[in-house]
């Protein structure tokens, strides 16, 4: 099932809407739903060496109180957790100088741990790896914690085909970084920005947009994007957010740009549009 639900869903500003004859959206249809999203916050990482099938940690667990950023994720219809990868690897998104002297980086940044682990693993055999893990927990709508999440667990799942590694300069040495941002570009996290994990044993009630419903793209729809802004309302209270597809990007007619007031924390929320009686997930 890993395919298609990243088929459906792992688009960042990409949008499909429905023919012109389905009912509008509104508030009070999302509210059903809303006992399956969730806000997620990052509690701790760890640096870890992983050779001969043995593993040792590196430094000691650098846990993450208020620093980390919250986001949102939700749980589907067949037991898939999903949210945005940069509300979990929440360093995946900086943009760094091509210059940046690792040095000058404090030793427990988490940014400098990132670049060591990828240059580790540009520059070692493939039986011996670094790897950030990252703790994860995810809370109800009433701030009740439900779910403890591990990256290093087989359920848990990154979508990397969209990373780019690029080459840092420290004038001493050349330091790996990777990155789902286009490095010379000012465009958003597209694709590679999914996280997920499945086969949970419960179920949400957030169904995904089945592909037979895609069959016409158009402006002037309306969506309604749910999540836990960090702003404005408290940290463990979900709102959500109504706006319209305004208009297409370039040529591509399936790139629309989305209008709507959202703020840090929306990231990895569901995306939801009305199909006749039925209220589906068509966007992360």
């Amino acid at each position: 099932a890993v395919m298609p639900l990243l088929g459906l869903i792992a688009v960042i500003a990409v949008f499909f809407s429905f023919a012109q004859e389905n009912d509008s959206i509104v508030a009070q249809d999302v509210e059903p739903l809303e006992e399956s999203i969730f806000l997620i916050k990052v509690d701790s990482v760890c640096r870890e060496l992983v050779a001969n099938s043995q593993t040792q940690r590196l430094q000691p667990m650098k846990v993450l109180a208020g620093e980390a950023p919250t986001g949102t994720a939700f749980l589907t219809t067949d037991g898939t957790m999903v949210t945005a990868r940069h509300c979990v690897e929440y360093w995946i998104g900086t943009n760094l100088d091509l210059t940046t002297k690792v040095g000058d980086l404090n030793e427990d940044d988490i940014v400098r741990w990132a670049i060591e682990t990828e240059t580790f693993n540009q520059t070692h055999p493939e039986d011996s790896t670094m790897q950030l893990r990252v703790f994860f927990s995810l809370y109800d709508l009433m701030g009740n914690k439900r779910y403890v999440f591990d990256t290093a667990d087989s359920h848990v799942h990154i979508n990397k085909d969209r990373d780019g590694v690029f080459m840092l300069a420290d004038f001493s040495q050349d330091y790996y970084w990777r990155s789902i941002r286009p490095y010379f570009t000012d465009r958003q996290m597209e694709l590679g920005d999914i996280l997920w994990i499945d086969s949970l044993e419960d179920k949400g009630k957030v169904t995904l947009a089945a592909k037979q419903d895609l069959e016409k793209i158009e402006k002037g729809t309306r969506l309604i994007i749910c999540g836990f802004p960090m702003t404005g309302i408290g940290d463990k209270r979900m709102t959500s957010t109504e706006g319209t597809i305004r208009r297409t990007a370039a040529a591509e007619s399936e790139n629309f740009f989305f209008e709507s007031n959202i703020n840090h924390g929306f990231s990895g929320g569901p995306v939801f549009m009305k199909s006749g009686n039925d209220i589906v997930a068509i966007g992360v």
